[in-house]
């Protein structure tokens, strides 16, 4: 239990040698294969520090970083390589990897003559990546089991730590994410905003709420219909609506009217998203402005404020089309002033067009 929580793999192993270093009888010994699979490598160990000593005064070895070469050790290959579980004494493991005079030494003066031990396959996701290793004077095919179950223990907390770390590091790249999905909505000179499928404010950027004439904090989390009351006749309600019903992406324009009274044109894109619609709102005020100041221009006479000659034309020919479609009679009656000329000539077009105002 002492395992479960720990989030780093060194952590884990160093727990299960501290757990058993408490014990006299039992030795455990928790060695992983190396990248290219060839060797173990005994990454923890619970064997006392008088007992490695010794071992690493005989053989000139260290202990903990020490290398199994697989191909020397038949036992260490059923493992991990087969995925067996077996029993043999110490001495055994010894006499493969060790010289047999030196092999014998060690085992005579350390007692693995005839100590007992049971190695089994340590694994991860279903995967071999080591292999553990308990020892103890009197240890019997009934402590097989133990053994597997405390392996199953170990990959159990590797997995965890494993999930942990994704999970923290996926929070780590969501937050890294959503801070550079902020700075570019607020980079964005169109007002931004995310709405669910009741049309409830969910994110918007500081162009949006400068639109809005109100901060985001009054925005977020209210619905559009109390905000602004009678907005669900407006064109703009209208289009969420539909992008919300058909999954399609619209685009559309219209003048909004605030509850204060102020007059905007704006141009929408709205876009299906996972929270409901996604809106990219452009201010187009001074562009319907200067297409009314430019249509004027090109209908409006600007010395008597009158329709001019072209927007007489397009009226006429627009009547004539109705007079046809419905079969009515359509009538002309034209001024004319007497003797104007002669106010032209005398006082000027600019005189003469107030006069005729």
């Amino acid at each position: 239990t002492k395992m479960h929580g720990l989030v780093n793999e060194a952590e884990i192993y160093r727990a299960v040698r501290k757990e058993f270093a408490l014990s006299k009888q039992y030795t455990v010994s928790i060695l992983i294969l190396t990248d290219d699979g060839s060797s173990l490598r005994v990454a923890e160990t619970s064997l006392s520090p008088e007992k490695a000593k010794v071992g690493e005064k005989m053989t000139g070895l260290r202990m903990k970083g020490y290398k199994i070469d697989l191909k020397k050790s038949n036992i260490y290959s059923q493992v991990v390589r087969e995925g067996k579980t077996v029993q043999v004494n110490v001495s055994d493991i010894i006499g493969e990897l060790l010289p047999r005079p030196l092999a014998h030494l060690i085992s005579k003066t350390m007692g693995y003559e005839k100590k007992p031990c049971i190695l089994t396959p340590l694994m991860r996701y279903r995967k071999i990546i080591g292999a553990l290793a308990m020892t103890a004077p009197e240890l019997t095919d009934h402590f097989i089991p133990s053994v597997i179950n405390l392996a199953g223990h170990i990959s159990n907390a590797l997995e965890w730590a494993d999930k942990y770390t994704e999970r923290k590091r996926a929070e780590e790249m969501l937050r890294e994410s959503e801070e550079s999905l902020r700075t570019l909505l607020e980079s964005i000179t169109d007002g931004v905003q995310v709405q669910d499928h009741e049309l409830r404010y969910l994110l918007v950027n500081d162009e949006l709420a400068r639109m809005a004439q109100m901060p985001k904090e009054k925005l977020l989390g209210r619905k559009m219909i109390d905000l602004f009351p009678g907005v669900e006749k407006t064109v703009f309600y209208k289009t969420y609506e539909q992008v919300l019903e058909t999954g399609e992406p619209v685009v559309a324009s219209d003048e909004f009217v605030f509850p204060d009274g102020r007059r905007c044109w704006y141009e929408v894109h709205v876009y299906p998203a996972p929270q409901g619609i996604l809106v990219i709102v452009t201010d187009i005020t001074e562009r319907k402005r200067a297409e009314e100041a430019l249509r004027e221009m090109a209908t409006i006479d600007p010395l008597t404020s009158l329709y001019n000659r072209r927007r007489f034309s397009e009226f006429l020919a627009h009547e004539i089309d109705r007079t046809k479609r419905y079969k009515t009679d359509l009538s002309i009656i034209m001024f004319d002033i007497d003797h104007f000329k002669k106010i032209n000539d005398t006082y000027g077009h600019q005189r003469s067009a107030i006069r005729k105002k």
